[in-house]
């Protein structure tokens, strides 16, 4: 059977149990890609928190979760994505993409700038953007 131009899936069968018709089109909607700014943003929220983080540990790290299942959280992460550098206090920060664990992968590490001041500030007039749009 030839499907049309776009078509990646069709599952389709057939049950006596429920009289209801039950059909859905996996994955058929806009999959945005998640930006460095949009990441930024949730960086600079949580390092605000990082001095209370300290009165009970001595370091701290943060894990980023995006669950694959969750529409909110649903996107692509482009490459450029581990090369970018970002400002926060952690000792070290990760994106934890939350996938199918035949196909999960290690998390990704947040590079840290060396320069914190000059990435923040780069980084935060796109940031303005992002947080207007996104209603973080």
């Amino acid at each position: 059977m030839k499907y049309g131009k776009g078509v990646h899936l069709l599952d389709i069968r057939y049950t006596t149990k429920s009289p209801e018709s039950r059909w859905s089109a996996p994955l058929a909607s806009f999959v945005p890609k998640v930006s460095p700014a949009e990441l930024q943003c949730i960086l600079d929220k949580k390092s605000k928190l990082c001095a209370e983080y300290r009165k009970k540990c001595v370091e701290a790290w943060l894990v980023i979760v995006m669950n694959r299942f969750d529409p909110s959280s649903f996107s692509l992460i482009p490459q450029r994505i581990e090369d970018h550098p970002f400002a926060h206090d952690f000792e070290s920060a990760f994106l934890f993409h939350y996938n199918r664990s035949d196909e999960q992968k290690p998390p990704i590490l947040l590079r840290k700038a060396a320069n914190l001041a000059t990435v923040s500030k780069t980084v935060s007039e796109n940031t303005d953007t992002v947080v207007k749009n996104s209603g973080v």
